[in-house]
Formats: C-alpha cells, sequence, structure tokens
C-alpha cells in the first residue's frame, strides 16, 4: 500500500521525537535477561534534585534512537515471548474497513504497510 505521505500531507502528519522538557531518558539493565533494558525518565525538580520514574512514552523521546515510521520500530519483545514457551504463531484474519473505524475499504487500508505488519501469536 502507500509506504510514504504525499507531500502535502506530510506537515500535518509530523511525528513529534524530541525529548521532554527537564528530563531525560535513561534505562536500567536487566539483572536477568541481557537483551532488556528498562526504560525510565530521570526528572530534574525544581529543587535541584531529581527523580527517576518508569517512562512509557516508547523510543519516540529517546534522543539516541532514530525514528522512521516508515522502517516500524524495532522487534523487542519476541525473542523473550518465545523464549517463555507459552505462546505460539497463528494466521491472523484478514483487516477489514470496519476494524479501522471506517466502511469504506480504500480508506481503512489507506496508510496500512504490510512489511510493518508481524505474525500474530
Amino acid at each position: 500500500m502507500n509506504s510514504q505521505l504525499p507531500p502535502e500531507l506530510v506537515a500535518k502528519h509530523t511525528i513529534t521525537t524530541d525529548p521532554l522538557p527537564a528530563s531525560k531518558k535513561v534505562y536500567v539493565q536487566s539483572e536477568t535477561m541481557k537483551n532488556v533494558r528498562v526504560p525510565m525518565r530521570q526528572i530534574d525538580l525544581t529543587d535541584g534534585t531529581d527523580i527517576t520514574v518508569y517512562d512509557t512514552s516508547g523510543p519516540y523521546t529517546d534522543s539516541e534512537t532514530n525514528i522512521d515510521v516508515y522502517e516500524g520500530l524495532a522487534d523487542v519483545r519476541s525473542e523473550w515471548v518465545e523464549a517463555r514457551g507459552d505462546t505460539e504463531l497463528y494466521e491472523g484474519r484478514v483487516i477489514q474497513a470496519i476494524d479501522n473505524g471506517h466502511n469504506d475499504e480504500e480508506k481503512a487500508t489507506e496508510f496500512f504497510n504490510q512489511d510493518l505488519q508481524r505474525q500474530p501469536r
């Protein structure tokens, strides 16, 4: 399908990837899994100290990450999910217009990219 937006839509569909103000993204390395880093946010407080909290913002606020919406996000979970041995792959059903809140099939898949789909578990 459409792998890139037409130039007239680019300004309307800009993704913010700037860091959040007065804070920085940090990671805590898992003690049991070498390839797992837990995202945290170190927030500067007005008294000069900081506090670190769990960060659910994803890679979009990590200044060290290059975001390309046409390539998709890195697959960081499949390896651990498979290692657990408690799931199995299956063939998913065909996406329908109603899945995206549309009645028009062409509109529903306007921005769909098959290359970014992962096989469901």
